[in-house]
């Protein structure tokens, strides 16, 4: 199934599959990133995180549960809210030995279990104003991590021990951060370039020049059936 969130400015959430529509659920605050997973193993929930928005006050990150079983998939309990004062920018979830773990990133990356325990706390390198560093996007792959943030600083990590393995300075903010299906590490400046990383050599990188100039916040979206595309949008 596919999930999808209703525009910026309304406060619901509803899911689509080829059997229909489900919702949309009133969330009582606006949401403006979201992940969904379905824990490996028969049955069980699906698991749909969504990150909440308010510009002057503490944020959070809420985890439903979903049983597209029922008529109204939302569970009316067993969800849980994970403190998150800065906005989460970015949310995935990773599979670990430890079991089904979320990522969210913001001022530092933590690991939150399903059920809102707090796992671990990874912070990039002190940036030149000594604060806490705004980290821009995440992903996850099996056992694996890619972090970047606004002073250009791309970090790979060990996802199971919290280590940080690579620490890449590209030279320009960065927005966002994508792991392909072959290991390959996509990152987006701000400044409209690309970068892509081996993590096996990673002092060979490539950057890629977009044919017209753009510029701003980007996102990207990598082919999972298509190891050699990746798709990029930038805001301006």
């Amino acid at each position: 199934s596919l999930a999808r969130s209703t525009p910026f400015h309304e406060d619901l959430v509803g899911a689509m599959s080829v059997a229909g529509q489900y919702g949309p659920h009133p969330l009582g605050y606006v949401a403006h990133t979201m992940a969904l997973t379905r824990p490996s193993g028969v049955g069980g929930p699906w698991l749909l995180a969504l990150g909440s928005f308010a510009p002057e006050a503490p944020n959070f990150v809420e985890v439903l549960h979903l049983d597209f079983d029922l008529a109204s998939p939302v569970r009316p309990s067993g969800g849980v809210r994970l403190p998150h004062y800065y906005p989460a920018t970015k949310l995935r979830w990773l599979e670990a030995d430890a079991g089904q773990l979320l990522a969210t990133s913001g001022d530092c990356i933590r690991l939150w279990t399903a059920g809102g325990e707090l796992r671990q706390l990874l912070r990039h390198e002190s940036n030149p104003r000594r604060m806490c560093t705004p980290i821009t996007g995440l992903d996850t792959a099996p056992d694996a991590l890619a972090s970047c943030d606004v002073y250009g600083l791309c970090a790979l990590w060990d996802a199971q021990r919290g280590v940080m393995r690579q620490a890449l300075d590209l030279g320009q903010a960065l927005s966002d951060v994508a792991i392909g299906p072959s290991g390959l590490v996509a990152a987006a400046g701000c400044n409209g370039d690309c970068f892509l990383i081996d993590p096996r050599s990673p002092q060979d990188v490539t950057v890629l020049e977009p044919p017209a100039r753009v510029a701003g916040p980007a996102r990207i979206s990598w082919g999972r059936q298509r190891p050699d595309t990746f798709a990029v949008a930038w805001q301006g």
